[in-house]
């Protein structure tokens, strides 16, 4: 990734730090399924049914579906929490890069190029698609991997050591796959867009 690319990037979060600890704060609750569910399950099957007391084992369980519907609650603010984030993002960028052309328009005694503006919208929508579906595919494995990983260690560690050393090696191969392609590709692309002056109008 480009120096300009990141401090967009930066100077976007520093801009919305509040999103990004509301959107937290809604992730934290959204785990709570997958952090309780194999301990709920554990103590419905050792407490009520193998225990004989199989009202117990359907109160556990009837926690679980509780637990469920606040996740699905919190999955829905998170998602409004990506969007307050993602949206405002597109609308810095369309306005950074269209004032750059206009400003190269003017420096170099051209008239105001309308196409490239609107190029530049069309790249600018599909930077604003990339970073919407990073951003929520690491919300989403987050939220999942330590929800799941805090409830195998509640059951028992050991679990979280078979369970972690596999997750860290898929983790790097897939780091290792996708670095640079697309941050390159894509900032290539909006980039050199935007220093190129468009068609003169004939």
């Amino acid at each position: 990734m480009s120096r300009r690319s990141v401090q967009i990037l930066r100077s976007s979060l520093s801009r919305r730090r509040r999103e990004y600890g509301r959107l937290v704060a809604w992730s934290v609750v959204q785990a709570l399924p997958a952090f309780l569910s194999g301990w709920i399950v554990a103590r419905a099957v050792d407490r009520g049914f193998l225990a004989d007391r199989p009202l117990t084992g359907f109160l556990w369980l009837g926690a679980l579906a509780a637990a469920y519907v606040v996740g699905a609650w919190a999955t829905r603010h998170a998602v409004l929490g990506l969007a307050a984030l993602i949206e405002p993002f597109r609308d810095e960028l369309t306005t950074l890069v269209t004032e750059g052309t206009l400003h190269r328009s003017a420096r170099l005694g051209e008239p105001a190029d309308t196409a490239g503006v609107a190029r530049l919208t069309e790249n600018v929508e599909r930077a604003r698609d990339a970073y919407g579906a990073i951003v929520l595919f690491v919300q989403g494995f987050l939220v999942t991997a330590v929800g799941v990983l805090v409830g195998l260690a509640s059951l028992d560690v050991v679990l979280v050591a078979l369970v972690l050393p596999p997750l860290l090696l898929g983790l790097a191969l897939f780091a290792a796959a996708l670095r640079g392609r697309w941050p390159r590709a894509s900032g290539r692309s909006s980039w050199r867009t935007s220093a190129s002056p468009g068609p003169r109008a004939t």
